[in-house]
């Protein structure tokens, strides 16, 4: 039984630290350094992977939650729900938004009409607004999830 808590987590602790990690350090750090073009073209090569990493990581937390101890059911059956919801979230980011977000760039360097590239840049702005709040509500559940963790520990 040790080995399933083990990799639940290290599921949950990797997708949260990516997110963690990403969000306030490689893309500020990105975005500051580079042009915005550049830095715009260096976080479109990480987010298959930042993605990839996520659907992994929510699978394994998912699957290990459900042979998780009946002890603590309720704390599982909470916890199963927080990370469903966050592997849905992670997914329409990752499979929706991200590909949406890069077909506006694609039409915005393509496009030589300023009205429209304004049009493009406030819907590429609306775009990103909903990718952070998405990805700030999977790491909020996920913090949540490693406090049940932690709280299903002192359980035992």
């Amino acid at each position: 039984m040790s080995i399933i808590y083990f990799i639940h987590i290290l599921s949950v602790v990797i997708w949260i630290g990516g997110i963690i990690s990403f969000s306030f350090v490689s893309a500020p750090a990105i975005f500051s350094t580079l042009s915005k073009d550049d830095a715009g073209n260096v976080v479109a090569r990480i987010f298959p992977t930042y993605y990839l990493i996520g659907y992994i990581s929510a699978t394994l937390a998912i699957i290990t939650s459900i042979f998780m101890d009946i002890k603590t059911l309720r704390i599982e059956q909470i916890k199963l729900v927080l990370l469903i919801t966050m592997l849905a979230l992670t997914m329409i980011s990752g499979l929706y938004i991200l590909p949406k977000a890069h077909n506006i760039k694609l039409e915005l360097k393509s496009t030589t009409v300023e009205e429209t590239k304004n049009d493009l840049k406030k819907k590429f702005s609306t775009t990103h607004k909903i990718s952070v709040i998405l990805n700030m509500i999977v790491l909020l559940g996920g913090l949540v999830v490693i406090y049940l963790v932690a709280m299903r520990m002192s359980v035992n």
